[in-house]
């Protein structure tokens, strides 16, 4: 469970990160998608209610919460 929590973090600062290429934080999205934590559900959700965040990235979050939601 601590590597998941750590491989969140590091997927928190790579995506909050806009000097990082889009699609470098659009596959650390999908990683974030694929870990299946709590804490990485909430990191997409919260990508998704920030209206700052970059419109890519947070259809990309909206995809990943559907895929784990399955709907």
């Amino acid at each position: 469970m601590e590597n998941y929590v750590s491989d969140v973090q590091k997927l928190k600062t790579i995506i909050a990160d806009d000097s990082f290429d889009p699609k470098i934080r659009i596959e650390a999205i999908k990683a974030l998608g694929k870990v299946g934590t709590n804490e990485a559900m909430q990191e997409l959700l919260n990508i998704i209610a920030n209206d700052k965040a970059n419109i890519l990235d947070r259809k990309e979050a909206w995809k990943q919460v559907g895929k784990v939601l399955k709907f």
